[in-house]
């Protein structure tokens, strides 16, 4: 009797074993699932757009001294360095860092703050298709039809199509 408990012990744990590594299989993919339906997406840019971004991105920031010696710094104390907003308001790295800003705010569904931010580089560089599309869609999340009027006027035909679709969501139509 004692060997035919331990086959029957045996065959009751291996579905146990199966059913713990299924049901940790369907709670990874649940978790993947999850995490890519709510992964924000940026709106596409342009060829163009992407043809620029790409060449900057390829730039050198800035020079590295590969070889130069350790040196070690003073302790002195440090004054307060100005934010590159207060040293020159529209130069083009503050520029690029609202833009990104801008984008990183719609993606987390700071509407109004997105907005905000567009609004700011758009006083810069009012031609700014990207900057012109977060504001557009964001004006019409926030249900401003008359304010996504005006940028998605000045858009390009083809992210104008987009921008329509995208707004037909919330009830705005051009």
């Amino acid at each position: 009797m004692n060997d035919v408990t331990r086959r029957m012990e045996k065959r009751a744990v291996a579905p146990l074993v199966l059913g713990g590594a299924g049901l940790a299989l369907v709670v990874a993919i649940g978790v993947l699932v999850v995490k890519v339906r709510s992964a924000p997406s940026a709106p596409p840019s342009s060829p163009g757009e992407a043809a620029h971004s790409h060449a900057s991105a390829a730039r050198p920031q800035a020079e590295s001294r590969p070889h130069a010696p350790a040196v070690q710094p003073r302790e002195e104390p440090e004054e307060p360095e100005a934010s590159a907003e207060e040293a020159a308001p529209d130069s083009p790295a503050t520029i690029a860092e609202k833009m990104t800003e801008a984008n990183r705010l719609y993606d987390r569904g700071d509407y109004e703050a997105a907005a905000q931010m567009a609004k700011e580089v758009l006083k810069a560089q009012p031609q700014n298709v990207k900057v012109l599309r977060i504001a557009a869609s964001t004006a019409c999340i926030l249900g401003d039809s008359n304010e996504a009027r005006v940028y998605y006027d000045q858009l390009p035909e083809r992210d104008q199509q987009q921008i329509a679709r995208r707004c037909r969501r919330y009830g705005i139509e051009f």
